[in-house]
């Protein structure tokens, strides 16, 4: 699981925002907004936070911590972002 930092759009200019991602395993994920609307339309659907953490094994760069957490924390950070935006 990576957490990416970025911004989002909102009425007074742009928030900073942290979402967070899994590219792997078989799991894709990403509490981004974009995501949600397009992976609702494609399973398949990713955003650029998603290709941004596929794209970073080509990169010499570790722009994202990575942190192992529970089910539980999982599912507690997903509502968290999916009811808080």
């Amino acid at each position: 699981a990576h957490l990416v930092h970025g911004t989002t759009a909102s009425q007074g200019g742009r928030k900073k925002s942290v979402y967070y991602c899994q590219a792997a395993d078989g799991i894709v994920y990403c509490s981004c907004r974009s995501y949600f609307e397009r992976a609702k339309v494609d399973p398949k659907a990713i955003c650029k936070h998603l290709l941004a953490l596929k794209l970073m094994p080509y990169f010499n760069t570790t722009c994202c911590s990575k942190e192992e957490i529970s089910d539980a924390d999982f599912g507690t950070i997903v509502m968290l972002r999916v009811f808080n935006d």
